[in-house]
C-alpha cells in the first residue's frame, strides 16, 4: 500500500472510530445544558387518538420489583455495560416536582403567594412550583420571624501546626489513609475556622428587625408550626428543631441518611413531609438499602421491594420517596425505583408520583437499521455480519469494537476515490435517515406510583426527554410532558457529518392508565425547550437558539392539544411565573444581560411582548431557581436577585419598570409582611416601605 493511501485510510477509519464513540458517548448526553437523555424506545406502536396514526414509543412499559439480590446486582451490571462512556454523575440541584394537595387545582394563573385574608397581616411564602406545597429553602417567615439559614463561612484562626500522634482527631482534619479517627504525624489542623448557622429574627411589618437566636448548622428548611425542619446542607442528615421559644431553639430529633445516599428534595403538604434520597449502588452486597437512621430505628429497603422497568434503563441508582413525620423524624410509607443520577427527572402530584428514567439504546442496532436503509453502501456480507453482531448477547463497548473492525475490513478493500466517495454519501444518507427516525432514536419511561399505597400503578414512554420537573404536569387525570427530540449531542446526523441535526420539541398528553391520547408534534424546529409552564387548560414553552420563540397551547381537549399562538423575540426566558389572568414574566438573557419580559396573553392566538426591561447583570439565580423569585401581586411588583445587588420592579399598567435597586452586597432572597418588603443579603436585611420605597430598618448580620 502507497504512502498516500495508508494515510487517507487512516484518516478514514480515524473518523469512522471518533464516529462509534460519539455514538456511545452521546446517547445519554442530549439534555438541555448538556444534561438530556436518550435511549430506544422499544415499546412497540399503539395509535394516538387525535391523529389515528402510529407511533413509536406510545405503548405503555412494563415495570416490576426485582425477584431476588442476585437480579438487582445483574441488572446494575447491564446497565453499566449499557451505559459504557455516559460519565455518569449527579445533577446537581435535581428538582423534584411539585406535591399537589387534594386542596390546590390547576385553575389558570393561580397566586402562588397564598396569604390569610383574615386580620391578620398578609405573609408572603416560598415562591413554589405548585400552589399549596411548600419547598424547602434558605429563608423561612411565619409572620412574625424570619428563619434565614446562611451558607457556612471560613474565618481564618492562625497558622496549622503539625499535631501530635496521640493527639485525637478534631472536624478540623482528616486523614489520607489509614482506620477512620486515627490521627497520623503530620496531618495539620486547618487554618481556618467554619461557621454555618441558621438565624431566627424577630420581624413584624412595622420594619422592625432583631436577631433572637441560632441554630449552629446551616441548610434549606421547611415549618411545621413550632417545628422547624433543617435539611442539612451536605445532604447527609435532617434535623428537627422545637422552635417556640426562638431564642432558644431545641433539637428535637436527628436523621442521618445512609452511605451512598442523599436527599435531593422534600415538600411540605399540610402536615406531611415527603422526602426524596438517590442511593449509588454499588459494592458486592448492595442489599438491603440502608435509607435513614432515626435514634436506634433504622429503615431498609430489600432490593426485592425496588420497581424497575422491564427492559434496560441505563440505572445507576435507587430514588427513594418516603412519607416523614416531622414531629418525630419517623419514616412511614416507601417507595423505591431505579434510575439514572443525572437523568432521571421525579414529579409529583396530589395522588402519584412520576419517575422518569433513560431508555437505552443499542448503537450497533441503530447502525444496523441505516445500512438496511441504504444497502449500495457496503457489501452485503457486511450486512449480514452486521445482522449477527447486533443480536449477540454482549455489551454495547463489545459490540462497538466489533463493528469498529467490521468496517475497517470492509473499507481496508478499496481505493482512496471510493472512500471520499462513501464518506461523503454516509453524511448525507445520515442526515436523511435522522430526519425520517428523529423520534426513534431515543425516549423516555415514566412510571406513576400511587401515593396511596406507594405501589406502581401504570407507566408508559414517550420519545425525547423533558428539561426538568417544570415539564411535567398533571391536570384532571392527564399528564402533560414536554420533550426535546433530536439536536446536537443525540446519535443523529452528528456522527457521520459536522451538520447538527435539527431538533424538535413535543407535547405529549397521557391519561391516568398512563395510555396516549393525544400528541403536538414538531415545535421549534432547529431549536430546544429553554422553560415550560403547564397552567390549567394552558401551556407555555420557550425554545430556543438565536430568537426565543414563546408558545401559547390549549391543552382543554387532551385528545387534541395544540398551538395557539406563537411569538418569535430576541434571546430566550429560562423561568416562566404568571403574573395575573392575562400576564406571564419571562426571566432568562439578552445580550449577555438579565432579561425580563412580560408577556400579554390575553388573546392565545397572538401573544404580546408589551414590555421588556435588560438589568445591568450577567446572572439571576431566579434563572434556575424559582425560589429566588418572589411577586406581590397586591402591590403589581416582583423582587429579582443579581449578582451585583436585588431588584425589585413593578409591571403596574402592564410596564416594566425599576422600583428599587439594593446594592452593597449579595443579595439572596426577599419576602413581604404586611405593606412591609424585607431584602435579605448575606450582610444584612433591610426593610422597605412598599407604597413609598423608603428604608424603614436594616440589621447587620455579619458574622
Amino acid at each position: 500500500m502507497d504512502r498516500k493511501k495508508f494515510f487517507i485510510l487512516a484518516g478514514a477509519l480515524s473518523a469512522l472510530g471518533i464516529v462509534l464513540a460519539v455514538i456511545i458517548f452521546s446517547i445519554p448526553a442530549l439534555r438541555e445544558f448538556g444534561k438530556t437523555r436518550f435511549g430506544s424506545s422499544g415499546s412497540g406502536e399503539s395509535t394516538v387518538a387525535n391523529t389515528g396514526r402510529s407511533v413509536p414509543g406510545a405503548k405503555e412499559e412494563g415495570v416490576r420489583t426485582f425477584a431476588s439480590e442476585s437480579e438487582f446486582i445483574q441488572y446494575f451490571a447491564n446497565s453499566a455495560e449499557t451505559s459504557f462512556g455516559s460519565g455518569g454523575g449527579f445533577r446537581s440541584g435535581m428538582a423534584v416536582a411539585s406535591m399537589k394537595t387534594s386542596e390546590s387545582s390547576s385553575q389558570s394563573f393561580s397566586n402562588p403567594l397564598a396569604f390569610d385574608s383574615s386580620s391578620a397581616p398578609r405573609v408572603s411564602e416560598t415562591n413554589v412550583r405548585t400552589e399549596g406545597l411548600d419547598e424547602p429553602d434558605i429563608v423561612k417567615t411565619d409572620g412574625s420571624h424570619i428563619y434565614y439559614s446562611r451558607e457556612a463561612r471560613y474565618t481564618y484562626r492562625g497558622g496549622p501546626e503539625p499535631m501530635p500522634l496521640s493527639e485525637p482527631m478534631t472536624n478540623d482534619s482528616t486523614v489520607s489513609s489509614g482506620s477512620a479517627g486515627a490521627k497520623q504525624i503530620g496531618i495539620m489542623p486547618s487554618p481556618y475556622q467554619s461557621s454555618a448557622t441558621t438565624d431566627i429574627f424577630s420581624a413584624t411589618g412595622a420594619g422592625e428587625v432583631a436577631l433572637l437566636g441560632s441554630i449552629g448548622k446551616s441548610g434549606e428548611t421547611l415549618l411545621f408550626g413550632d417545628t422547624l425542619v433543617l435539611f442539612e446542607a451536605s445532604g447527609q442528615a435532617v434535623f428537627g428543631y422545637d422552635v417556640s421559644n426562638r431564642k432558644n431553639p431545641k433539637e428535637k430529633w436527628t436523621m442521618t441518611i445512609g452511605d451512598g445516599s442523599e436527599i435531593l428534595e422534600a415538600r411540605k403538604s399540610g402536615n406531611k413531609l415527603y422526602i426524596v434520597e438517590r442511593t449509588g449502588v454499588g459494592g458486592a452486597h448492595p442489599c438491603p438499602i440502608r435509607l435513614m437512621t432515626v435514634g436506634t430505628t433504622v429503615s431498609e429497603i430489600a432490593c426485592t421491594d425496588i420497581y424497575r422497568p422491564e427492559t434496560s434503563s441505563g440505572a445507576d441508582s435507587v430514588f427513594t420517596a418516603s412519607y416523614v413525620n416531622p414531629s418525630t423524624g419517623m419514616a412511614g410509607d416507601t417507595v423505591s425505583f431505579v434510575g439514572s443520577s443525572g437523568q432521571s427527572v421525579v414529579y409529583v402530584s396530589a395522588e402519584s408520583i412520576f419517575v422518569t428514567y433513560q431508555k437505552q439504546v443499542d448503537p450497533v442496532g441503530l447502525l444496523l437499521g441505516f445500512f438496511q436503509e441504504n444497502t449500495d453502501l457496503f457489501s452485503s456480507d457486511f450486512l449480514s455480519k452486521m445482522e449477527r453482531l447486533s443480536g449477540y448477547d454482549i455489551g454495547a463497548e463489545a459490540k462497538t469494537v466489533e463493528l469498529g473492525r467490521l468496517i475497517q475490513n470492509e473499507m481496508l478493500g478499496k481505493d482512496q476515490d471510493e472512500q471520499l466517495r462513501l464518506q461523503n454519501e454516509m453524511s448525507n444518507k445520515m442526515a436523511d435517515y435522522g430526519k425520517r427516525h428523529l423520534r426513534e432514536f431515543g425516549s423516555t419511561g415514566i412510571v406513576k406510583i400511587a401515593l396511596s399505597n406507594f405501589k406502581v400503578t401504570a407507566s408508559s414512554s414517550v420519545p425525547g426527554a423533558p428539561l426538568n420537573d417544570f415539564s411535567l404536569d398533571e391536570s384532571g387525570g392527564y399528564l402533560r410532558i414536554a420533550t426535546t427530540v433530536g439536536g446536537r449531542g443525540g446519535v443523529y446526523l452528528p456522527i457521520f457529518s459536522s451538520q447538527d441535526i435539527p431538533s424538535e420539541n413535543d407535547v405529549y398528553v397521557l391519561d391516568k392508565n398512563m395510555k396516549r391520547t393525544g400528541e403536538l408534534l414538531g415545535l421549534g424546529e432547529g431549536e430546544r425547550i429553554y422553560s415550560a409552564r403547564f397552567i390549567g387548560d394552558r401551556g407555555y414553552l420557550v425554545t430556543f437558539k438565536e430568537t426565543d420563540p414563546f408558545y401559547v397551547l390549549d391543552l382543554s381537549d387532551p385528545t387534541d392539544p395544540k398551538k395557539t399562538g406563537e411569538l418569535k423575540i430576541p434571546g430566550y426566558s429560562s423561568y416562566l411565573h404568571p403574573l395575573g389572568e392575562h400576564l406571564v414574566l419571562g426571566i432568562g438573557r439578552e445580550e449577555n444581560k438579565v432579561k425580563l419580559s412580560l408577556f400579554d396573553v390575553s388573546d392565545p392566538t397572538n401573544p404580546q411582548e408589551i414590555s421588556k426591561y435588560l438589568l445591568d447583570e450577567y446572572w439571576s439565580e431566579a434563572t434556575n431557581d424559582h425560589r429566588a423569585f418572589l411577586a406581590d401581586t397586591d402591590h403589581k411588583v416582583f423582587f429579582v436577585p443579581g449578582s451585583r445587588g436585588g431588584y425589585v420592579l413593578s409591571y403596574d399598567r402592564n410596564t416594566l419598570s425599576l422600583k428599587k435597586a439594593v446594592s452593597g452586597q449579595s443579595i439572596r432572597r426577599a419576602l413581604y409582611i404586611g405593606d412591609t418588603l424585607y431584602v435579605i443579603g448575606d450582610t444584612a436585611i433591610t426593610a422597605f416601605n412598599e407604597n413609598t420605597w423608603e428604608k424603614k430598618g436594616e440589621v447587620n448580620i455579619t458574622r
